[in-house]
């Protein structure tokens, strides 16, 4: 399931709100003049948003051979695995907007998908036990359960504690 970067860029047309097609750019700039709309109600309201970073996708890499290898398959697969701080860069201006509204407004916390998926500046398609994607673009099943959920835990926990002290 090889696939051309451009190509995959090429799948996505962005509309406003009246369907008109506008560049990948603006799009970005409405979703977060909507972002901070949204905010705006939810401090009026006492809420807690959580917000997730991006996780690493996979297109460009063939991941049948990034696969837990089977005894008949064994030498074809390889480690599949991408710099963080590749992704990072890649991501950058949303990383860069989700930090700021986080320090900008109450209620509004950042979980950190890259962190939680991502150690020692590595982004491995699978850990020891499994793979942590179900494709080139969704987290498994195992990943969820055994990483995201855990941390995701962790951050409700906190967030509790902060809201319990005020």
């Amino acid at each position: 399931m090889k696939r051309q970067e451009s190509n995959y860029k090429k799948e996505f047309i962005y509309k406003n709100q009246t369907g008109s097609i506008i560049s990948r750019k603006e799009f970005f700039s409405l979703w977060k003049l909507q972002i901070y709309d949204l905010l705006k109600q939810l401090e009026r309201s006492g809420a807690t948003l959580i917000l997730s970073t991006p996780i690493p996708t996979w297109i460009n890499l063939d991941i049948s051979r990034c696969e837990m290898p089977q005894w008949f398959s064994i030498l074809n697969n390889i480690n599949c695995e991408k710099n963080k701080s590749t992704i990072e860069n890649e991501y950058k201006s949303i990383l860069e907007f989700m930090n700021n509204i986080e320090a900008e407004k109450k209620g509004i916390y950042i979980f950190n998908t890259l962190s939680a998926l991502c150690h020692n500046d590595k982004c491995l398609f699978r850990d020891d036990t499994s793979e942590l994607y179900s494709d080139t673009k969704h987290i498994s099943n195992y990943a969820s359960r055994n990483i995201i959920g855990p941390k995701l835990v962790d951050l409700l926990n906190s967030i509790q504690k902060v809201k319990t002290n005020r």
